[in-house]
């Protein structure tokens, strides 16, 4: 047995965190010293142990889905992918994207077409190979929900591309929708698409 699989079973079983607080809680008073002493070993193993299991289930994950960060990075909800932006860059907006666009020869009177296909070329633009611009996305697919039932834990992988944009669209109090980008292996167009802020797709950045 590896060092990370008895961690995850130390972690599973004995729920350290919640144990450290019992301990505080019913000998803290009579045992101050002791319980410093205690808390103190905690803070310094407790996210060592964290990092081992991550890192043991993170590798079991790659061996299985054929190293897909190494080829495509990773896929984010809409609030992780706001989370996962680095200092000084930032998610492009839907009006970003609208530049970009239009800067590639989209018309006006196609660009603020919503779940549609538009355009007449420029996806190919955003492509790799000799007739792009230098975007290379990549055919990463998406985690949405029942993606198992696709045949895969990624749902259109080596077929489409997903993007989020930083504009969401709030239709309801219940509704509450996420602006995003697809792109086709066999369209040459650029579909501008609404969302489940649960879906997971790929990010581009904009460094400010």
């Amino acid at each position: 047995m590896k060092l990370a699989d008895i961690l995850i079973l130390w972690l599973n079983y004995f729920k350290p965190d919640s144990y450290i607080n019992q301990v505080e809680n019913s000998y803290g008073a009579t045992f101050p010293d002791a319980v410093i002493s205690l808390r103190r070993i905690y803070n310094n193993l407790y996210p060592q142990a964290l990092m081992e299991v991550s890192n043991q289930f993170f590798e079991k994950a790659e061996s299985t889905n054929g190293h897909y960060s190494s080829k495509y990075g990773f896929l984010y909800t809409y609030e992780g992918a706001l989370q996962a932006v680095p200092d000084g860059w930032r998610l492009p907006t839907d009006d970003d994207w609208k530049k970009l666009e239009e800067t590639l020869g989209m018309s006006v009177s196609e660009i603020n077409m919503l779940d549609e296909w538009r355009g007449s070329y420029e996806g190919d633009l955003l492509k790799e190979g000799e007739q792009g611009i230098g975007f290379n996305a990549g055919y990463a697919g998406a985690r949405v929900y029942g993606s198992h039932m696709y045949g895969g834990n990624f749902y259109n992988k080596d077929v489409n591309a997903y993007f989020w944009s930083a504009t969401r669209k709030v239709e309801s109090d219940t509704v509450d929708l996420g602006i995003t980008r697809i792109l086709f292996l066999k369209e040459d167009r650029i579909m501008r698409s609404s969302s489940k802020l649960s879906a997971a797709y790929s990010v581009r950045c904009i460094k400010e």
